[in-house]
């Protein structure tokens, strides 16, 4: 997989990290301050330096490759997995909140046919559909026959049921994330991240170099870590931006920052 840039095939190396070198440094620090500890045992100017050969050739499977070289079974993912068990928690509220937001005929819809229409009898005991009426022509003219308060009752105890179950499936089947049993999927996703900073880097000095355009506005790419940064718009000299010029800790974070003229 290569990555989205113009280092390696027909460019000059040379030109590539003499734009990009300045900006290596700060975005390995950043990557490893946010996302795990770095061991003491790797030699980290030789790592720096043969990572970034990597990175030149613009293919995220050779700086992966180097990478493994030095850090694989060796490297502490502690915000790592911090960031996997935040994602845990979206999942399951997310799992949640479709529950609670089903309509009330999509949990009558849930039952059988039969069960619809016995149990729309308990509250409509003249209750009798045509025999070939469908099972959606049911529900619609239970939902019609049952009392609003009654029918709005009994779906939330079901919605709270199918909520005990999402719960029940995170406790018995969902295991955590063994950062040993995936490293590489984790150095990869390090490799992309520092990648990401990279670029980051140079385009904040960019748009820095356009004093036309001093205002600076978050572009955010919908990951829930990210909402919080929605429509930020601060001066471009705004302290702000040291601490959250994109790309952020969430390892799927894909916001962007645009100038414009104030």
């Amino acid at each position: 997989m290569h990555l989205n840039i113009e280092v390696g095939t027909g460019s000059n190396t040379n030109d590539w990290r003499a734009m990009y070198s300045p900006f290596w440094v700060p975005a390995l620090k950043w990557a490893f301050n946010e996302l795990v500890i770095f061991p003491a045992i790797v030699d980290e100017t030789t790592f720096k330096d043969d990572l970034f050969t990597g990175f030149l050739t613009g293919n995220i499977n050779k700086m992966v490759a180097i990478a493994k070289k030095y850090i694989q079974k060796v490297l502490y993912w502690s915000a790592f997995n911090k960031h996997v068990q935040e994602m845990d928690v979206w999942n399951l509220f997310r799992r949640i909140d479709e529950v609670r937001s089903t309509p009330d005929h999509h949990i009558i819809d849930s039952l059988s046919r039969n069960s619809v229409i016995e149990f729309t009898r308990r509250f409509a005991p003249d209750f009798s559909p045509k025999s070939k009426a469908k099972k959606a022509e049911i529900v619609e003219l239970a939902i019609q026959v049952i009392p609003q308060h009654e029918l709005g009752v009994w779906c939330e105890e079901q919605k709270r049921g199918l909520v005990c179950a999402v719960f029940q499936t995170i406790d018995e089947d969902d295991e955590p994330l063994n950062p040993l049993e995936d490293q590489n999927i984790l150095i990869q996703l390090l490799c992309q991240r520092i990648s990401a900073k990279v670029y980051s880097l140079c385009r904040q000095k960019s748009l820095l170099e356009c004093p036309s355009r001093p205002l600076w506005r978050m572009v955010v790419s919908g990951n829930e870590g990210c909402d919080q940064f929605a429509d930020v718009l601060k001066e471009s000299t705004d302290p702000f931006w040291n601490n959250f010029f994109p790309p952020h800790s969430c390892l799927s974070c894909g916001c962007r920052v645009v100038s414009e003229k104030a």
